[in-house]
């Protein structure tokens, strides 16, 4: 069984687990997208990878999309907004990002299997999965 359908596994897990969290918050609040849960303390975005593969390029640049921006947890990337899902069971910056998370994984390991990738851009995939992992599996990390 490859990597990203066992995160995508744990990730379904985690799923029920923010929904629950979600119905305790969602009916007291009227706009969604206004609440803000920094629960995770803000830090510096880490250094993005930069790859030569279109497909992974786009994976990293939506990964990094809010990196270093306000109203954002912890750095900014969609590992830190997913980290703030799993241990508040409440959306960040008013949305929830599994669903970005398990695609951005099935494209991660599609990248990995393709015979054309090229050694480092596979290493920044596996690196960028394994990360996916620490967020579902250890929340804050």
């Amino acid at each position: 069984m490859g990597k990203a359908r066992v995160l995508a596994g744990l990730a379904k897990d985690a799923k029920g687990k923010i929904a629950k969290g979600a119905k305790e918050v969602l009916p007291r609040v009227k706009n969604v997208r206004r609440v803000r849960n920094l629960d995770i303390p803000k830090r510096p975005a880490p250094p993005k990878p930069s790859a030569t593969n279109p497909r992974l390029k786009n994976i990293i640049d939506n990964i990094w999309k809010h990196a270093g921006k306000s109203g954002t947890a912890g750095d900014g990337t969609t590992f830190d907004a997913l980290r703030n899902e799993i241990l508040t069971g409440r959306p960040s910056n008013g949305i929830f990002h599994m669903q970005k998370s398990i695609e951005s994984m099935r494209g991660l390991q599609k990248i990995i299997d393709s015979p054309t990738t090229s050694a480092a851009d596979r290493a920044i995939a596996e690196d960028l999965l394994r990360r996916f992992g620490d967020a579902f599996g250890k929340g804050w990390g």
